[in-house]
C-alpha cells in the first residue's frame, strides 16, 4: 500500500483468502463488497491517507467479531447445554441432564470422547482469535500512531478529516479491547467445561 502525497491517491493491492469470492452463496457478500461498501460510505474522506488502512482493519476486526460473537458463542452455548452442567443466564430454566446415567454405558464413552474433541477444537479456535484480537489491538494502535505522524505532513484541508479517522481508530481500539475480553471469558469458560469432563 502506498500513498501519493501530490495526488491524493492510495495505491494498494488486496489479496488473501474470500477477497473475492465468485462462489458466493445468495445474499453472502465477500470481504471485498464489504470492503468496497464501506469505502463508498466514506467517500468525502477517500484523499485522506489513513482512509483504507482503517477501514480494512475494521473489516478484520468486524469479521472477527461476527466469528466470536456468533460463532464461538453459539457452540459454547450448546455445549453447556449438552453438559447440562450451567445453568445461569439465558440457560437457568434447563433441567439438570447426566450424560453417563441417561445413556448406556458404551454409548455414553463415544459421546464424552466426541464432545471432548468438540471442546478442544472450540478451545483451540479460541486460542487463535485470542492471538487474532491482540494482533489487531497492536495494529490500531500502530494506526493510530501512523495517523498521528502522517497529520503533520497533510494539508490543513485534511485536519477535519483526520479527526473524524482518529475518532473512528479509537472506537476501533475499544471494540478490540472489549473483544478481547469477550474471547479471554470464552477460554475460561470452555477450559472449565474441560474439567468437568476430564
Amino acid at each position: 500500500m502506498s500513498y501519493n502525497f501530490s495526488t491524493g491517491f492510495t495505491t494498494a493491492l488486496l489479496f488473501g483468502n474470500e477477497v473475492k469470492s465468485l462462489l458466493l452463496s445468495p445474499g453472502s457478500s465477500s470481504r471485498f463488497d464489504e470492503i468496497q461498501a464501506h469505502l463508498q460510505a466514506v467517500a468525502a474522506l477517500w484523499a485522506h491517507p489513513m482512509v483504507l488502512p482503517s477501514v480494512l482493519l475494521s473489516n478484520h476486526l468486524y469479521r472477527a467479531e461476527i466469528f466470536c460473537y456468533n460463532v464461538l458463542e453459539s457452540r459454547i452455548l450448546e455445549t453447556e447445554d449438552e453438559l447440562g452442567v450451567v445453568r445461569a443466564g439465558r440457560l437457568s430454566w434447563k433441567r439438570d441432564k447426566n450424560l453417563i446415567i441417561e445413556k448406556p454405558i458404551h454409548e455414553s464413552k463415544s459421546n464424552i470422547r466426541e464432545l471432548t474433541s468438540r471442546m478442544n477444537t472450540d478451545l483451540t479456535e479460541i486460542i487463535f482469535l485470542i492471538g487474532v484480537t491482540e494482533w489487531d489491538c497492536v495494529a490500531i494502535e500502530f494506526l493510530a500512531k501512523t495517523t498521528e505522524k502522517v497529520s503533520g505532513l497533510l494539508e490543513k484541508s485534511h485536519k477535519t478529516e483526520t479527526g473524524e479517522i482518529r475518532e473512528f481508530i479509537e472506537y476501533m481500539s475499544v471494540a478490540a479491547k472489549v473483544l478481547l475480553l469477550a474471547n479471554n471469558k470464552s477460554k475460561e469458560r470452555m477450559q472449565a467445561h474441560l474439567n468437568v469432563v476430564c
